[in-house]
């Protein structure tokens, strides 16, 4: 059997179960970068470093996550925060029909959403906050960085985090600075503070942005997911776990790309890495030959 046929086979396996609606988008910057321009952490990082007439050669071999953090030990966490939002919603040259055109299918397959991007433009014209904060699941015990946890934006009236498109925001929302998270430090906290309402969600007792993440097949777009991705891959780790608890060897999800990302030596060690890691914790590769074909496939969108 040929590639383009295991292709076909793959997106016909996705396009079945998202008609079923057992699917949760996963989304990232590469969403941005396909109908506009983003620059991609590193290159945020390095502007804000010159801009405070940092070294930035010092930290320029770390991790992204690693630099954000060394530059809020150096200049305090609300201003290097506050610039990289900043930054971050002004930097997309963003064609707004092209993403409109996106957002309208994204509602339409009626699936939960789930972003690490930040900013708003996932948001379709009308939709409102739907907020599913309670006493059991956001008391007294939960930190104010993870509300954001229990709230998506939707044009539809949802009874439940499972109930079909909303879109959720995994590391924060720009509209709440408080709940916005970038660095390592802020990644290994959030990852105690979601243990309780992880457990909350495998008992019924809360509704939130980790049910549709645990309940349903993933579908990962736009995502590097290399070791700077410390949240997504301790989830899909913690899934897999719980998974193999039961003895259940199945597929959890697709991680779709394109070759074009096989630019360099580099990047092809990056992206070997990442696929190996990801298969075992279930999710499958799939691999496109252009980004454009891989939204036309799901969404009929270039």
């Amino acid at each position: 059997m040929n590639a383009h046929s295991n292709l076909d086979e793959s997106v016909c396996s996705i396009n079945q179960d998202i008609a079923q609606k057992n699917v949760c988008f996963l989304l990232g910057n590469g969403v941005n970068n396909q109908f506009g321009k983003a620059k991609d952490w590193r290159e945020l990082m390095k502007q804000i470093a010159v801009e405070q007439r940092y070294p930035y050669e010092d930290i320029e071999s770390l991790l992204p996550t690693e630099q954000y953090s060394a530059l809020v030990i150096q200049y305090g966490e609300k201003m290097i925060r506050d610039k990289a939002i900043e930054l971050i919603n002004s930097q997309p040259e963003v064609d707004f029909g092209r993403y409109a055109e996106f957002n309208n299918e994204l509602e339409e397959l009626n699936c939960p959403v789930l972003t690490t991007n930040i900013d708003s433009f996932l948001h379709k014209e009308g939709s409102k906050e739907r907020s599913f904060d309670n006493d059991n699941a956001h008391g007294k015990g939960h930190h104010k960085s993870i509300k954001t946890i229990y709230k998506c934006w939707s044009t539809k009236d949802l009874q439940s985090s499972n109930d079909g498109y909303g879109i959720w925001h995994l590391n924060g929302y720009s509209g709440d600075k408080e709940t916005v998270r970038f660095g390592l430090i802020d990644y290994v906290k959030l990852c105690t503070r979601l243990s309780k309402p992880i457990q909350d969600v495998r008992q019924g007792k809360a509704e939130s942005l980790l049910a549709p993440f645990f309940n349903y097949k993933l579908c990962i777009i736009g995502l590097c997911l290399d070791e700077a991705e410390f949240l997504i891959r301790w989830l899909l780790l913690t899934k897999a776990h719980i998974v193999s608890k039961g003895g259940v060897n199945k597929i959890l999800g697709w991680y779709l790309y394109a070759n074009a990302d096989k630019d360099s030596k580099h990047s092809k060690k990056i992206r070997c890495n990442t696929l190996q890691f990801l298969r075992t914790v279930g999710i499958v590769p799939v691999e496109f030959e252009k980004y454009d074909d891989l939204y036309m496939s799901l969404f009929n969108v270039k």
